[in-house]
C-alpha cells in the first residue's frame, strides 16, 4: 500500500471516527452545536468526509493561507492574496444575489400589500363589467289589508318576476370600464415599482453584507500580521537586538487592529440582519450561505447614456404607472360627462297572486327614456376634477423620465470611475502586497525598524480597503442603474407568488 493512500484512509477513518463520537452528544445538545473538522486540500479525502456528514458538523477545507482562526505562518504571510479570503463549509451553496430577490419578492410584505392592491383594482374592473349584466329579481310579497266595515282581515300573497336592463346610457358602462381597466395597468405598474424599490434595498443590502464581510476579512487578516510582528520584536528584545520601543508599538498595534475587528465584526452582523429584514425573513430562523468572490465578479455590460435613457422610458414603471393613471383619469372625466345625456332602458316583470280567494296573473314590459336637465353644472365640476388629475400624473410622469435619465447617466459615471479606480487600487494592492512581504523580511532579520514594517501593513491595510470599496461602488451603481431603468421580477411562477399571498394573508389572520 502507498504511503499517501494509507494516510489518506487514516485520515478519513479518523475524520469518521470523531463523527460517530460527537454525534450522540450534538443530538441530545442545541442544534446551534456546531464542531468544524479542518481537512486538508484533497478532493478524494474530502468526497469521502462529506459521505459522513451530519447535521452540527462543518468540515472545511485547509488551505494554506486561508485559516481564519490559526496564526498564518511565514510562508502564508509571503503569498498573500489582493483580498483575504477564508475558507466556509464545503457543503452550502453561494448564496447569489438572485437569490436573495427571489426570497424577497416571496415574502416581502411591501410585495405582498402591492399585490393585494393589484386584487383590489381586478375587483373593481369585475365590478364594472357588471354594469353589463341585467338586473333580475324575484320579488315575494304576503301582506294584510283589514276592512273595518265588515270588521275582518284578508291576506295578499304574491310572487313576482322583474328583469330590467340599461338599453343605451350614452357611453358610461363602457368610459367606466376603461377607466378601471386602465386603474388595473396603473396598480400593476405600482407593484413593478414595489418591486423595483424593494430589489434596489434588497440588492444594497446584500452588497453591504459582502462589503463588511470582506473589510471584516481585512481586520481579521491585519490582526494576524500585527500580532505575528509582537512575537517577533518580543523576541528580538529577549535577545537584546531590539528596544523596548518595538514591542511597544507592536502592542499598539495589535490592540488598534482588535478594535478595528471588534467594530468590522458589529458592522458585518448589523449588514446581515439588515439583509434578512429586507428580505422578509426573521434573522433568527435564517442561516446567510457561504459567499464567496461575489464581489469580484465582472459587472454586467452596459450600453451608452442614449440607450439607458431609451430602456428607463420603456421600462421604468413609475413612467407606466402615470401613463396608465392619466388615461384612467381621462376615462372618468369622460363618464362623468355622460350623466348630462339621455339614458334608454327597459324592464319586464310577470307575477301570479291570490287576491280575496282569486287567483290572478299579470305582466308587464316597460321603456323608459331618462333626459336630465340639472345635472351639468355637477357633472362637469366632477369631470374637471378628473381633468385636473390626468393632468397631474402627466406632469409627474415627465418628472420620473427626467430623474431616471439623471440617476442612470450618473450612476453609469460613477460605475466607469469606480471600475477606473478598483484597476488603479487592484495594481496599488500588488505594490503594497510586495512592500510588505520585503519589510517582513527586512524586520525579521533584524536590518530594520518596527516603524517600516508598520508603515508597510498600514499601506497594505488602506490599499484594500481603497480596493474593496470601489468594488462596493461598482456593485451599488449597477443597482442604481437597475433601479433607475426598472428592475426585472425574479424566475417564479404565477402560481408559487399566488400560493405565498394566500400563506401570507393566513399568517396574518393567525396574528
Amino acid at each position: 500500500m502507498k504511503t499517501t493512500d494509507f494516510i489518506n484512509k487514516s485520515v478519513v477513518f479518523t475524520i469518521a471516527l470523531l463523527l460517530a463520537i460527537f454525534s450522540p452528544a450534538c443530538k441530545a445538545e442545541s442544534n446551534n452545536i456546531r464542531i468544524d473538522l479542518t481537512v486538508p486540500t484533497n478532493p478524494e479525502i474530502i468526497n469521502k468526509v462529506r459521505q459522513y456528514s451530519i447535521p452540527w458538523i462543518e468540515v472545511r477545507e485547509l488551505k494554506l493561507g486561508e485559516s481564519y482562526s490559526d496564526r498564518k505562518g511565514e510562508k502564508s504571510f509571503l503569498n498573500d492574496t489582493v483580498l483575504p479570503d477564508y475558507s466556509f463549509c464545503i457543503s452550502d451553496n453561494d448564496t447569489t444575489l438572485e437569490e436573495c430577490l427571489k426570497t424577497a419578492y416571496l415574502n416581502s410584505p411591501e410585495i405582498m400589500r402591492a399585490a393585494h392592491e393589484v386584487q383590489q383594482y381586478e375587483a373593481k374592473l369585475r365590478q364594472s363589467l357588471s354594469l353589463y349584466i341585467p338586473e333580475a329579481n324575484i320579488i315575494l310579497l304576503r301582506s294584510d289589508a283589514g276592512i273595518p266595515a265588515l270588521t275582518d282581515h284578508y291576506w295578499n300573497n304574491s310572487i313576482t318576476g322583474e328583469i330590467s336592463y340599461l338599453i343605451y346610457d350614452s357611453g358610461k358602462r363602457s368610459l367606466l370600464c376603461k377607466a378601471a381597466g386602465d386603474s388595473l395597468m396603473a396598480a400593476r405598474y405600482s407593484f413593478l415599482q414595489a418591486w423595483n424599490e424593494k430589489a434596489y434595498k434588497v440588492s444594497s443590502a446584500y452588497y453591504r453584507l459582502l462589503y463588511s464581510y470582506i473589510l471584516m476579512c481585512i481586520c481579521e487578516d491585519d490582526l494576524i500580521k500585527t500580532r505575528d510582528n509582537l512575537q517577533i520584536a518580543q523576541g528580538f528584545y529577549s535577545t537584546g537586538s531590539k528596544a523596548k520601543i518595538d514591542v511597544t508599538q507592536a502592542e499598539i498595534l495589535v490592540k488598534t487592529s482588535e478594535i478595528n475587528l471588534t467594530e468590522s465584526q458589529a458592522s458585518c452582523l448589523n449588514a446581515y440582519t439588515g439583509l434578512i429584514s429586507e428580505m422578509g425573513m426573521d434573522p433568527n430562523n435564517y442561516k446567510i450561505k457561504k459567499m464567496k468572490d461575489l464581489l469580484t465578479e465582472p459587472a454586467k455590460p452596459r450600453q451608452s447614456i442614449e440607450q439607458l435613457r431609451q430602456e428607463a422610458e420603456l421600462c421604468n414603471p413609475m413612467i407606466g404607472y402615470y401613463e396608465y393613471m392619466n388615461r384612467a383619469a381621462l376615462n372618468m372625466a369622460s363618464s362623468y360627462l355622460t350623466d348630462r345625456l339621455p339614458q334608454f332602458s327597459a324592464n319586464a316583470s310577470w307575477g301570479g297572486k291570490t287576491k280575496w280567494s282569486a287567483n290572478d296573473t299579470s305582466w308587464s314590459v316597460n321603456f323608459q327614456l331618462k333626459i336630465p336637465l340639472l345635472k351639468n353644472t355637477e357633472s362637469k365640476a366632477y369631470a374637471e376634477e378628473q381633468k385636473a388629475l390626468a393632468m397631474q400624473a402627466l406632469d409627474a410622469k415627465e418628472a420620473v423620465k427626467i430623474a431616471a435619465e439623471e440617476a442612470a447617466r450618473a450612476s453609469a459615471i460613477q460605475m466607469a470611475a469606480a471600475q477606473k479606480r478598483s484597476e488603479t487600487a487592484y495594481s496599488s494592492v500588488e505594490t503594497a502586497l510586495q512592500n510588505y512581504r520585503l519589510s517582513y523580511l527586512r524586520y525579521k532579520s533584524g536590518v530594520s525598524t518596527i516603524i517600516e514594517l508598520n508603515n508597510a501593513i498600514d499601506y497594505l491595510n488602506n490599499t484594500r480597503k481603497l480596493y474593496l470599496a470601489s468594488l462596493y461602488d461598482i456593485r451599488m451603481s449597477e443597482a442604481a442603474i437597475d433601479k433607475a431603468i426598472g428592475s426585472s421580477i425574479p424566475d417564479v411562477s404565477p402560481e408559487e407568488f399566488l400560493k405565498a399571498i394566500d400563506e401570507y394573508i393566513e399568517k396574518a389572520n393567525q396574528k
